[in-house]
């Protein structure tokens, strides 16, 4: 592949061609195998390796064994395929994995400080996690599910203390009961639509509460209700 990349551009995107859809900066044939050691010469003008993020659609995991030596800021990951996915090593920073038809089981390494999670949420697992990440969920990307959105249960993840929430204002709500299985709450995010709101008293360790694009509050608990609250933002509500 020749590119060229216009000056400023920290990113570069990989699309799988007949496969992935919307604007991707190289397209791959379905089988290929990436040389993803082919970014090693590549730096931005600070010094830092280029690219900073990367956003991958397809199936080649060889990405995971090259992360182990190359620190990346932030990889978004689409793949088609069943996988388990061992990030151990890696070193990237914020992980984003989106699945759809396939299914995806984690093991995560302490590297990872933040991982998002989107698409058929019960179609991802995580198997392992050496340090529990800043956790987020996009919710409107969810297919499968009928009622209100809802975020499975996921036990190696109980312990997590920051939690982010991405749904539309004008999508089916989401339910904030799922919320409770992360009793050690100490920050979260909500943005967008939600139902059973007065739930989020029951987390008693709440420093940080972030709403954003929320349509309706009425149910939303006295601020006094908790009593650690040291940051609240509500911002198009």
């Amino acid at each position: 592949h020749k590119l060229k990349i216009e000056a400023g551009q920290g990113s570069f995107s990989i699309g799988t061609k007949g496969i992935s859809s919307g604007k991707y900066d190289a397209f791959v044939e379905k089988e290929d195998k990436i040389y993803w050691n082919s970014f090693d010469d590549f730096y931005t003008p600070s010094g830092s390796p280029w690219p900073r993020y990367f956003r991958y659609s397809g199936n080649d995991i060889g990405f995971i064994e090259w992360s182990k030596k190359r620190e990346i800021e932030g990889f978004t990951w689409r793949p088609y395929n069943d996988v388990l996915l061992n990030l151990e090593e890696s070193k990237i920073r914020e992980f984003s994995l989106c699945v759809e038809k396939c299914n995806a089981d984690l093991i995560l390494g302490e590297n990872i400080y933040h991982i998002i999670l989107s698409g058929e949420l019960e179609n991802i697992k995580i198997k392992k996690c050496s340090k529990i990440p800043r956790v987020s969920f996009v919710v409107d990307s969810v297919k499968n599910q009928e009622e209100n959105y809802k975020i499975p249960l996921y036990s190696v993840l109980s312990e997590a203390e920051c939690v982010n929430i991405y749904n539309s204002p004008l999508s089916k709500p989401f339910d904030c009961t799922s919320l409770l299985q992360f009793k050690n709450l100490k920050e979260l995010g909500l943005n967008g639509n939600l139902v059973n709101v007065n739930i989020l008293k029951e987390l008693k360790k709440l420093e940080s509460l972030e709403i954003r694009y929320v349509p309706d509050l009425t149910e939303l608990p006295e601020l006094i209700t908790w009593k650690n609250l040291k940051y609240f933002i509500a911002w198009n509500v």
